[in-house]
């Protein structure tokens, strides 16, 4: 059965997507949840209008992300954290945190959903961070410092 989906579902696709999936998986899941609608002709039509505006969006948008990967590619950013004695820190560090962090050093251009943390930094030192945009990553250092 064809579907569009309207959210990104890991395993299946991302928003915008059509997909062939099994017709209880729709019927059971994706329907009752509102995560997808059944392809017909006219919602293909919109969804083909979608993407071809999506893709003007992301080309600027790639053009964005390769300038930010040239200003920090490779580059070590400090941060200065509240912390105790022995490193811990009172507040564990989100992307949310960097973001700011990294605006208040005139790196302005990063949304919180580009930078890639498994966990909250707990403990003062240098973590390697992942910036992604869509396939496209790269890789800096946060150092955390005692404030």
């Amino acid at each position: 059965m064809q579907i569009i989906l309207l959210r990104d579902i890991p395993g299946v696709g991302q928003s915008g997507d059509v997909k062939s999936v099994s017709p209880g998986f729709v019927r059971n899941f994706l329907l009752p949840k509102k995560l997808a609608l059944i392809a017909t002709d006219e919602e293909l039509k919109k969804v083909a209008a979608r993407q071809k505006k999506r893709q003007q969006r992301e080309s600027l948008t790639v053009e964005r992300f390769e300038k930010i990967k040239k200003e920090l590619q490779n580059s070590r950013i400090v941060v200065k954290v509240k912390a105790t004695e022995d490193g811990t820190l009172y507040a564990g560090i989100h992307s949310s945190d960097l973001v700011r962090a990294l605006q208040k050093q005139k790196h302005e251009h990063l949304a919180e959903r580009m930078i890639q943390l498994s966990e909250p930094l707990k403990k003062i030192g240098e973590y390697p961070v992942t910036i992604q945009f869509g396939a496209q990553s790269f890789q800096i250092k946060i150092c955390l410092e005692r404030a």
